[in-house]
């Protein structure tokens, strides 16, 4: 019994891992860890603001994950879904 669960313990470790590396790699598709649709609507969004006088959207680019961007919360149920943009009182304009 103790074996099969060593065995079971090791085979999702291993299979957990390979899904890490094919994620971070790019060579397969992982909606859990990036969400293409919030990141490209938060950059069409950003695109639209023609006052940042703060410049608390520079670090909205590619450097760091969407859900780091500073305002941008996101699910911890769906990671990679945006569920809070709070970007009061910093003096944002646009159209």
């Amino acid at each position: 019994m103790c074996a099969w669960r060593s065995l079971k313990f090791s085979s999702t470790l291993v299979l957990t891992t390979l899904l890490l590396l094919l994620c971070g790699s790019g060579a397969a598709h992982c909606s859990v860890v990036h969400n293409s649709t919030d990141r490209r609507a938060l950059l069409d969004f950003k695109e639209a603001i023609t006052v940042d006088p703060t410049g608390v959207l520079r670090s909205w680019n590619d450097s760091i994950h969407h859900c780091m961007w500073p305002g941008v919360n996101c699910s911890r149920r769906h990671p990679g879904r945006v569920t809070v943009l709070d970007l009061d009182d910093m003096s944002l304009a646009g159209p």
